[in-house]
């Protein structure tokens, strides 16, 4: 605002695009009919004055601008009436609908896998010739058999479940018998497909050793317990022993003193 040379001339903009009510409620002046009369009672109103009560308009220009910029002075415009901008708008997308439509891009795209499809004289040109499977009929199928079937294999009772198997015996956690998953994957199952290879490793078998393993180390300390506590005892039975064939040879030995001093007394 310092560097203007001419602050008055913003004003005039200032006065014609924000209404008169709004700039007579902000500075509390009256009505005014230009811009230099509005200079005029804003400098009077905020004691812009010269020598001799002469209005400053210079410096009320500077304050008005002021207010401009820091935003004191609301201002708003109307928005412009719209024309037919939605109508051209839908002739722009009537243009796209073309490019857009699925059918006739899939439709192409058939077309052009099709045209690079070999027809049978070229099989026949190139050495490949077409065969046919001869079908044996519709096959019969017994459900009840089948159903029965399933049902004696579900009832069978597992053998060689004794009371005392080791950890082999008990089933993995994805509820099959542990000695068919140590036996390995059946051929043709997807454990065999994914580890049949020599040097592949089978989780579910890596599974099934450590529990035997641990149960194995289970019983290790079981025994080793027992053996202790069986030393233990004898250890003890043993002292006790000696203890008491300690004390009978001290008593014999005192008994034979004893009688060779009554003998000689008398």
């Amino acid at each position: 605002i310092e560097r203007l040379a001419d602050p008055v001339a913003p004003i005039a903009e200032i006065v014609k695009r924000v209404p008169a009510v709004q700039l007579q409620s902000l500075y509390g002046i009256g009505s005014f009919t230009g811009a230099d009369q509005f200079l005029q009672m804003v400098a009077a109103a905020r004691g812009r004055l010269r020598k001799g009560g002469v209005p400053d308009i210079i410096a009320a220009a500077k304050v008005a601008l002021q207010d401009w910029n820091d935003g004191r002075i609301p201002y708003y415009t109307s928005p412009p009436s719209r024309g037919n901008e939605g109508f051209a708008a839908a002739e722009v997308v009537g243009l796209w609908a073309k490019e857009f439509d699925a059918e006739l891009v899939f439709a192409d795209e058939r077309s052009t896998v099709i045209a690079h499809l070999s027809t049978m004289a070229d099989d026949a040109a190139a050495g490949r010739e077409a065969f046919q499977l001869d079908t044996v009929g519709a096959a019969a199928v017994d459900m009840d058999a089948m159903q029965a079937e399933n049902g004696d294999g579900m009832h069978a009772e597992p053998t060689g479940r004794g009371g005392g198997g080791d950890a082999m015996e008990d089933d993995d956690e994805y509820g099959r018998p542990a000695k068919r998953a140590a036996r390995g994957p059946e051929p043709g199952s997807a454990a065999a497909i994914l580890y049949g290879e020599a040097g592949q490793l089978n989780p579910n078998i890596a599974r099934q050793e450590r529990k035997k393993l641990k149960k194995r180390a289970d019983r290790a300390e079981v025994v080793a317990a027992a053996i202790a506590a069986k030393e233990a005892k004898l250890r003890r039975e043993m002292e006790a022993e000696d203890s008491s064939s300690d004390e009978g040879e001290a008593g014999s030995g005192d008994d034979p003193d004893g009688g060779a001093s009554g003998a000689m007394s008398d």
